[in-house]
């Protein structure tokens, strides 16, 4: 039961990694694609979700290492 219960959130957790690398993605091209035509203030939003982004990514992975130390343990 509770190796299920760390498969479960295993999954989980690689779901919303895999969503926030594509929405890191997103803004690095949005950045190089729409270089010219953004203003400044465009560029820093950007920069911060891409920093915001980052930071999300790195602890998903924190969390990621520790449910795999767990399944571990567990078998």
């Amino acid at each position: 039961m509770e190796l299920e219960k760390v498969k479960i959130k295993i999954e989980f957790f690689k779901t919303f990694l895999l969503a926030f690398l594509t929405a890191l993605f997103g803004m690095f091209a949005y950045i190089v694609v729409n270089f010219k035509l953004l203003a400044l203030w465009q560029i820093y939003l950007t920069l911060f979700g891409i920093v915001t982004t980052l930071c999300i990514i790195a602890i998903l992975l924190r969390l990621l290492k520790k449910e795999f130390k767990c399944l571990k343990d567990l078998k």
